[in-house]
């Protein structure tokens, strides 16, 4: 009768160690699927900069880019929803003073000028934005 109960305990024991090893993991990679999303989308406003800098852009890019991105707000805080829709903002305006040539000394080239200069700060400090979800702050132990 000892033996059965010992064994009982044992088998218990066993069970509720799998069972835990089992939600670790989960949440494991419940955390890995967050980052690979969280990364796309950074990886998508990153590559949105450069373009807007290179290339000449039109509205439709700008809607593109805002439909890639559609998934931010279920990923991130109001933040970098915030950042985002900045971003949208700022390419829709420069895709409006690409649309048509302007005449040299304009209002409009100047304009263009400052909007090309905040998109290019921005490349640069993408990276400082979107840290904060992209890093890991404690090492998990599996």
């Amino acid at each position: 009768m000892i033996v059965l109960s010992i064994l009982a305990v044992i088998t218990a024991g066993i069970t509720a160690w799998i069972a835990w090893r089992q939600y670790a993991t989960t949440r494991l990679q419940t955390k890995q699927a967050l980052y690979s999303k969280r990364l796309e989308v950074y990886l998508r406003v990153k590559d949105f900069l450069g373009k807007c800098l290179c290339e000449k852009i039109r509205d439709t890019d700008v809607v593109e880019f805002n439909d890639s991105v559609s998934e931010a707000p279920f990923l991130f805080d109001r933040t970098i929803d915030d950042y985002i829709d900045k971003i949208y903002h700022k390419a829709m305006l420069l895709a409006g003073l690409q649309a048509a040539p302007a005449p040299p000394q304009s209002k409009k080239l100047t304009e263009m000028k400052i909007v090309r200069e905040w998109l290019s700060n921005e490349y640069r400090t993408v990276r400082s934005h979107f840290s904060a979800y992209l890093t890991f702050a404690k090492k998990e132990s599996t």
